[in-house]
C-alpha cells in the first residue's frame, strides 16, 4: 500500500460501514522552519481542469502534486510567502473522484469516527456525509472558497452544488464567513444561489476570458488579483473583528473541530479554547477593575462595557499569541 501524498489534508472513509473522517496532518507540515509566529491567509480552489490550470499559474512555484486523489481536499503553503507572517495556505476540493482508497494512512493522522452517521433516522448517502463535511468543516476554515464553473456541467449544476452545502450548514452570525468568488467563462447569474448567505459573507463572480494572444501566465493575472484582493478583504474583516488566528492555534481549532464533527455537535470556538487555557480565578475581579479604570479616565457607555466584556472573556479564552493583534488598556 502507497504513502499518502504530504500534502493530504482531510478525507473521508468508509469502513465496514463506518464513516471516518481522516486528518492526515498537513496543516502542521505548513508550520514554518524559523518558528516564528504566522497568521495565515487561506484560500480554496474547487472545480477540476479549470482550477489546476488557475492554480499553477497562481502559484507557478509550488510543486502541485498529481497525487491529490489521496484526500478529499489537500494543504499546500505557497513557497513565495511561507516564511512571512502572512503566508498563503491554498487547497483543492476533490468533487470528481473519490480519495484514492489504496493509499495507506500515515502514522501520525488521525481518525474519528462518524458516530451521527449511524444515529440518522436514514441511511445516509455518500454524497450527504461528504456534503455535511464541507458545509461544517471545510469552508469554515478558509478566508475566499474560488469555484471555477467551466469545470461542472453548466451553471445549474453549479448552483445545486452550493445549494446542498448551504442546506447543510449551521446558522452563524460570525464575520469571518469565506468570501465566495466563481469564475466562469460566460456570465453567471447569482440569482441561482438563493441561500448563499448561510455559508458566505460577500459572493461574486468573475468571467474568465481566454486568449490566444495573452501568454498562459498573463490570462490569469486577473484571477490571481481578485484571489488577492478577496484575501485582503477578509484580513480587514478578522482584524476588525480579533479573529486572526496564529497558525498552531489554527490547528489546535481545527483538531477541536473534526472531534465535535465526529459527534455531530455545533463546533463553539471559544469552549473548545477553555479546554487549553482555563479561566483564571483572578479574571473577574480583573475585569471589574479594568473597567473602573477606564470609567475614571473617559466616560463609559452601557454598550463600551458590553463590548469591554465581550472581548475580555473571548480573548482570555484563547492562548496567549493566538490574535496578531493586542489593544493594551494602561492601568496607571
Amino acid at each position: 500500500m502507497s504513502r499518502a501524498a504530504s500534502n493530504a489534508w482531510i478525507s473521508l472513509s468508509n469502513e465496514r460501514n463506518d464513516w471516518f473522517v481522516v486528518d492526515h496532518g498537513a496543516l502542521m507540515q505548513c508550520k514554518p522552519s524559523c518558528g516564528r509566529s504566522q497568521y495565515p491567509r487561506t484560500v480554496l480552489f474547487v472545480g477540476h481542469e479549470a482550477k489546476t490550470r488557475a492554480l499553477r499559474a497562481i502559484f507557478p512555484f509550488n510543486n502541485h502534486n498529481r497525487r491529490k486523489r489521496d484526500s478529499f481536499t489537500n494543504l499546500v503553503c505557497d513557497a513565495l510567502t511561507s516564511e512571512s507572517e502572512r503566508p498563503i495556505l491554498f487547497s483543492e476540493l476533490n468533487l470528481v473522484r473519490p480519495p484514492n482508497s489504496k493509499v495507506g494512512f500515515p502514522d501520525n493522522c488521525k481518525k474519528y469516527r462518524l458516530q451521527w452517521v449511524d444515529e440518522a433516522e436514514q441511511r445516509m448517502t455518500a454524497d450527504e456525509v461528504y456534503d455535511t463535511l464541507i458545509a461544517h468543516v471545510i469552508l469554515p476554515f478558509y478566508d475566499v472558497v474560488c469555484l471555477f464553473a467551466d469545470d461542472f456541467r453548466n451553471h445549474e449544476h453549479v448552483a445545486l452544488h452550493v445549494t446542498r452545502w448551504a442546506q447543510k450548514a449551521r446558522p452563524s452570525t460570525v464575520h469571518s464567513k469565506p468570501r465566495f468568488v466563481i469564475f466562469s467563462s460566460s456570465p453567471f447569474n447569482l440569482d441561482q444561489l438563493p441561500a448563499h448567505l448561510s455559508l458566505f459573507s460577500h459572493v461574486r463572480a468573475n468571467i474568465q476570458l481566454e486568449s490566444k494572444e495573452l501568454s498562459y501566465t498573463a490570462q490569469y493575472l486577473r484571477l490571481r488579483d481578485t484571489v488577492l484582493t478577496e484575501l485582503d478583504k477578509m484580513q480587514e474583516t478578522k482584524s476588525d473583528n480579533r479573529l486572526q488566528f496564529e497558525l498552531r492555534h489554527m490547528a489546535a481549532l481545527v483538531d477541536k473541530s473534526l472531534e465535535h464533527f465526529s459527534f455531530g455537535a455545533p463546533f463553539d470556538p471559544a469552549r473548545a479554547a477553555k479546554e487549553f487555557n482555563p479561566v483564571e480565578e483572578e479574571f473577574s475581579s480583573h475585569l471589574a477593575e479594568v473597567i473602573r479604570v477606564q470609567g475614571i479616565q473617559s466616560e463609559v457607555t452601557e454598550v463600551m462595557v458590553v463590548k469591554l466584556i465581550a472581548s475580555a472573556i473571548m480573548l482570555d479564552a484563547y492562548p496567549f499569541g493566538t490574535h496578531s493583534m493586542f489593544y493594551l488598556l494602561s492601568l496607571t
